[in-house]
Parts: C-alpha cells; sequence; structure tokens
C-alpha cells in the first residue's frame, strides 16, 4: 500500500522510511528509524562505521580523501538513494558533477543535517600581500600560515590561480598547487622570481585555498621597480625618457655606449624592448636612430637613388656598385642593406652620412660559375625603417672551364667625409634656450631644443662619392596620366560624399518634399531654401584652420604664429568652402541628368537612391579626373608639374601602405 507524506501529501512506496520529495520522515512505515540515524551503517575504506548523520559528516573530515573518492564514484548518492533520502540523493549527484573535488565535497557536506558536529575551519595570515618594490632579475622568499581554526583535520589544496610565471610555491615539486594537511597549522613557502618581468606594468595574483573547512583567497600585488642605468655621464636614471633628456643635453658621451650595446642591455635588465632593430649606425647617427625609434624625435624622408642597377661581369674582374640614400633637410642618414642572393653582397654592415649616405655592394665570382644574367635584389633599410628594393642585374661573362677565377673584389675605399665631427642639424636647431622647469615639475622630453657643445669624437663613416642625379624619364605617358588624375578625381568626391550629399543634402535639409534621399530629391539641383551651401560650409570650415596651424608649426612658427595661422586658415576655410559647394552642385549636374534620363519616371526609395547617386556620381567624377590629367599631360611640362604635385601625396600614401609598385605608378616626372 502506498504511504502518504504527512506533510506534502504525496504518495510514497510501501517500506520507505523517509518522503522521496520533501525527505520528511514516514511515521506510519513499518520498522522506521529514528530520526537522523540510518537504517543500515555506512562504512569507509578505512573500516569507520557511521551510524548518523553526525557520524557521516564527522568521517568525511576525518577520511578526507577517501570521501572525495566515494562522492566522484557515487557512492554517497547510492547510500542514501537506499535511505530514502531523494533530496540528498540528488545534492550528492550535483556535487559529484564538479570538477573540483574539494568544493564539491565541502558542498556535500555542507547539505547533510547534521546537528552536532564542530569539523575544521580555514584561517589564513596574511589575507593580502604587498611584495615590493623589487628590480627585474630579483628574488624573494614569502610565507603564508594555514591554519585550523576549529576540530577535526583540515585538508584540502593551495593553488596559484593567477600570477604563475612568476608567483611559485617552494615547498613540495609543483609550483602551482600544494596539498594542505594540518590540525593545526601549515606554513606554506611562496617565492617572488621577476626574472623575465617588464618594468612599468602592474601584477597581481592569486592564493586560492579549498578546504574541509572552507574557501579563501589572498589577493597578491607586485610592485616592480627599474634597475638604473649605472655608466657615466648618465647613472641613475630610471626611465627611457630620463635618458633621452640626458643624452639630449649630451650626445656624443652616448655614442660609445650605444656602438658598445650598454644602452641595449639596460634595456634588457629591465625588461623593455630596444628600440632599435637590425644594428646600431656609426657615429652620432646612432644617437638619431635612437631618437628616431624611441619616438621622441621625427625621422626625415628618405630617397634613394637608384630602384634598379644593371652591370656587366667579364671574369676576372668583379664589378661593385652603389646606391645613394638622401635626404632633403640637414640630418643624418643611415641605413643598412640585405641580399637575398648569394652572389649579391654589401660591402658595409651600416653606413651614415649627413645629407646623404652611399651604400656599396659587390658580386661575389665564386657564386656565379656560369655565363648568363644573374638577377638578385637589395632591401634598403634606412632612418626609422624606411625600406627601398634595389632591383639587381648583372650579365656575367669570362667563365674559364672547370672553375671560377680566384680574383678576389678590390676592397672598396672609405675615407671619411668632410665634417663627421660636426654636430647634426638634428642637434644644433637654432631655438631659444630652454626655460627650466618649476620645482616639483618633470619636462617632457621633445625635440632637442638646444644646440650641444661637441668635442671630436672617432667616427666611423662610410665614404659618400659623389653620384650624377638619376636621369629623368621621358614625358608622362597618356595612359598613366589618366589613370592617376582620375584616381585623384575619384578620391576628392569620395572625401566630400559625407559632407555634401550624407550631412548636407540628406541629414540635415529641412525639405521634406520631395522626401531626402529619394530618386526625386537626388534629380532635382540643391534649392536655395535648402540650405546646401550653408550645411556644407560648416561641415567642412574646420578644415582651413587645421591645415594653417599644421603648416605653421611645420615651418617652425612659435605659437603666436599658429594662432595667426588659425585665423587665417579660418577665413581661407570659410572661402574656399564656399566656392567648394558652388563647384559642386555645378559639376554634379550631369550626373544629375544622366540620372534622369535613365530612371525619370521611376520612383526610388532613399535606401536604393542614396547610393546609386554616389556610385553613378563617383563614377563621372573619376571620369572628369582621367579627362583633366590627359589634358594636363599633354600641354606641356608646366601643366604635367601640376599633375605631379596632385600625385605626390598618393604616391606617399601608398609607400606608406607598404604598396611600393603602386606608388612608383603614381610617382610622375614632369
Amino acid at each position: 500500500m502506498a504511504q502518504l507524506c504527512p506533510r506534502c501529501h504525496r504518495a510514497n512506496p510501501a517500506g520507505v522510511a523517509f518522503c522521496y520529495h520533501d525527505g520528511n520522515m514516514l511515521s506510519q512505515a513499518a520498522g522506521a528509524v529514528a530520526p537522523g540515524r540510518f537504517s543500515q551503517e555506512f562504512v569507509f575504506p578505512s573500516g569507520r562505521r557511521c551510524k548518523t548523520y553526525d557520524d557521516l559528516v564527522q568521517g568525511c573530515y576525518l577520511e578526507w580523501e577517501d570521501a572525495r573518492q566515494l562522492l566522484h564514484e557515487g557512492t554517497f548518492s547510492g547510500f542514501l538513494a537506499g535511505q530514502g533520502r531523494a533530496d540528498l540523493t540528488r545534492v550528492a549527484r550535483e556535487s559529484q558533477a564538479l570538477a573540483d573535488r574539494d568544493i564539491a565535497l565541502t558542498n556535500f557536506i555542507a547539505a547533510l543535517p547534521a546537528a552536532h558536529v564542530h569539523g575544521p575551519k580555514l584561517g589564513l595570515e596574511p589575507r593580502r600581500l604587498a611584495v615590493g618594490p623589487m628590480k627585474v632579475g630579483e628574488s624573494r622568499p614569502i610565507r603564508v600560515r594555514v591554519s585550523n581554526e576549529g576540530q577535526a583535520l583540515l585538508q584540502g589544496r593551495l593553488t596559484v590561480a593567477d600570477g604563475a610565471p612568476w608567483l611559485k610555491i617552494a615547498d613540495g615539486t609543483d609550483p602551482s598547487a600544494l596539498a594542505v594537511r594540518t590540525p593545526k597549522q601549515q606554513n606554506v613557502n611562496l617565492l617572488i622570481d621577476t626574472a623575465g618581468l617588464v618594468v612599468g606594468q602592474n601584477y597581481a595574483a592569486r592564493l586560492v585555498v579549498v578546504t574541509n573547512g572552507g574557501v579563501a583567497e589572498v589577493p597578491v600585488r607586485l610592485d616592480l621597480t627599474a634597475r638604473p642605468f649605472a655608466h657615466a655621464p648618465y647613472q641613475g636614471v630610471a626611465t627611457p625618457r630620463d635618458l633621452a633628456r640626458r643624452m639630449r643635453d649630451a650626445p656624443q658621451p652616448a655614442v660609445a655606449l650605444l656602438e658598445s650595446g650598454e644602452i641595449a642591455r639596460w634595456f634588457a635588465a629591465n625588461g623593455w624592448a630596444y628600440p632599435v632593430a637590425g644594428g646600431t649606425a656609426p657615429g652620432l647617427a646612432s644617437v638619431q636612430q635612437f631618437f628616431e625609434e624611441l619616438g621622441l624625435a621625427k625621422a626625415p624622408p628618405i630617397s634613394i637613388s637608384d630602384s634598379e642597377v644593371r652591370l656587366k661581369c667579364v671574369l676576372p674582374d668583379i664589378p661593385s656598385g652603389q646606391v645613394v640614400l638622401r635626404c632633403a633637410t640637414r640630418k643624418l642618414v643611415y641605413g643598412r642593406a640585405e641580399s637575398d642572393s648569394p652572389w649579391l653582397k654589401a660591402t658595409s654592415s651600416l653606413v651614415s652620412g649627413q645629407q646623404q649616405a652611399a651604400i656599396g655592394f659587390t658580386i661575389d665570382p665564386a657564386q656565379t660559375p656560369e655565363d648568363r644574367t644573374y638577377q638578385g635584389n637589395l632591401r634598403v633599410i634606412a632612418n626609422a625603417g624606411q625600406s627601398f628594393n634595389v632591383r639587381v642585374i648583372v650579365e656575367v661573362t669570362g667563365n674559364r672551364r672547370g672553375g671560377v677565377s680566384s680574383n678576389k673584389p678590390a676592397p672598396v675605399s672609405e675615407p671619411a667625409p668632410s665634417g663627421v665631427n660636426a654636430a647634426p642639424d638634428w642637434l644644433t636647431t637654432a631655438v631659444p634656450q630652454r626655460v627650466p622647469a618649476p620645482p616639483r615639475s618633470e619636462p617632457e622630453p621633445g625635440p632637442i631644443q638646444q644646440a650641444p657643445k661637441l668635442r671630436p669624437v672617432p667616427t666611423r663613416h662610410v665614404a659618400v662619392q659623389p653620384t650624377p642625379a638619376p636621369t629623368p624619364t621621358g614625358p608622362v605617358s597618356p595612359l598613366q596620366a589618366a589613370l592617376v588624375g582620375g584616381m585623384i578625381g575619384l578620391i576628392l568626391r569620395g572625401l566630400l560624399v559625407v559632407p555634401a550629399d550624407l550631412f548636407a543634402r540628406l541629414l540635415g535639409t529641412a525639405l521634406r518634399t520631395p522626401p531626402p534621399g529619394s530618386l526625386q530629391a537626388w534629380l532635382q539641383a540643391p534649392a536655395a531654401d535648402e540650405g546646401f551651401l550653408r550645411l556644407f560650409v560648416l561641415a567642412t570650415w574646420w578644415v582651413g584652420p587645421l591645415l594653417g596651424a599644421w603648416f605653421a608649426r611645420r615651418q617652425g612658427g612659435k605659437w603666436t604664429d599658429v594662432g595667426c595661422a588659425l585665423l587665417a586658415g579660418s577665413v581661407a576655410g570659410l572661402a574656399g568652402s564656399g566656392t567648394v559647394g558652388c563647384l559642386l552642385v555645378a559639376g554634379d549636374g550631369v550626373p544629375r541628368l544622366g540620372l534622369s534620363m535613365l530612371l525619370g519616371s521611376r520612383t526610388l526609395s532613399a535606401g536604393l537612391a542614396t547610393p546609386l547617386w554616389i556610385i553613378i556620381t563617383l563614377g563621372w567624377w573619376l571620369v572628369v579626373g582621367g579627362g583633366v590629367g590627359l589634358v594636363l599631360a599633354l600641354s606641356g611640362t608646366t601643366a604635367r608639374g601640376v599633375l605631379v604635385r596632385g600625385a605626390s601625396p598618393l604616391s606617399g600614401l601608398a609607400r606608406l601602405c607598404g604598396l611600393n609598385k603602386m606608388a612608383d605608378f603614381f610617382a610622375l616626372r614632369a
């Protein structure tokens, strides 16, 4: 006969002692046991017998490792199911599914209805750790005390949750975990190892302790300080910016420190990435290289004399050649060359010079055993990583049967150029004296402000022989002029899509008939009451003052000059934007007429008409730009010069993106 629970009034099978649904004892069950007692004993693998829930909880505390295994295997859930406790069986199965067995057993014990058991209680000292200040490479031991503030045996596990690379457990074989087992207290020895860390970053870690007496976390914070530079005259500096300030005032001693690698080793000792890659430039160019790679000085634009070199080699004579790096300003030029062919070798690893530097190369006869044409590439890397590809083509003849002549190329002479000890322009810019900073205020490093007094020191430079200027190319081809002009027209009109089409005619217009953005709206020229010119000027006038301020700063003007440039640029921006708006209204008449002829009777929504208008308009200005470019190319040297200056920004943008072939295509010559 089924039994009804007196609490939930649900039916239960005959013979069970407790309700399957809420765990309430069924008093009318035959042979019912006393509350809190088991109908049969639970026996641990060690032989410990448990007759009540208090005994089971106490046994779990004392037999923690066995209890973890029994819970994981499902022994507890099966035993409680036999006792008629469906609620505790469900808790046991949920705990069994947890990945961390210590947390699983802790949750299971907390759910058991024990009344007179005092188990272990976790205590930690300290509850928070702040370590430091420490220098990179140092190590320091610390200690954490785990104590048992309750009864029975405290058992569990201590793990390093975060910060494992630098926070390690010194006890045991596993640096990230340690077993906790103590009746009273247990000392845990930790080790802070700062090798490989980087100064200037925040380091935090967590120690997680999971035991049968509770779960706790210990946050750990590491304060890392830099190793100061130890060599005169820059001893004591603690950051790269401090070093840059000292080098700005006294650049000559920095040459030896940069070339010997002392500064690079100081960077590595503090975990910083050394900014200079690929070797240190010779002489004072190394100081300029350090400032440019650190981002404290702007590298000058560099050009190269030749993009292709053709040589003829008649063995045993071995030819050699050179390419020249140049800049338009009085600054030091430095660079190095890398070859992709074994027969093509650079004669110098690193070169430098005032305004220009020559990189020589030669042919290795041992790598040219056949009479044929060899082709290789020489990658030249100049200031701040500016790179150029030079194609070298060599026609080799004169190989004798049975081997190659053993004659070796004569060494390239490298006389020191005049003025190698003179201070470069980037260190001697004539500007007013720096005003001393107020107390407790640290000046920010910036461009070199005062010319230092330099003493001549031996420097290594490669001879810079006068090299004839590259032969200019012929007139611009009509196809190239049309393509370049079309790209200029497309880009200029594309820049005006947002302020003119999307803002002035679509989003900002006050007219609602026809609907803005619809086909009927685009087929009509901007009306006077629509406010097109006013909105267009408001959206574009600010370009004038920005360009004025940039030009004033580029020319070395003072802040007063920048203010005047802002005012003049504002006036020019208002006038220029108004003029451009009027020209735009007139120039868009052709695509407006074409749309009217094709789709004048149709109705398109703004979602379809607006993209169609933009595409057709851009295509029209592409054609207009191509026609203007073709006319300029056929109109003489002066007109071609206008096209060359217009294409120069496109060439620079393509080279900045690494598209060297496209940059060469846009690099027109008048």
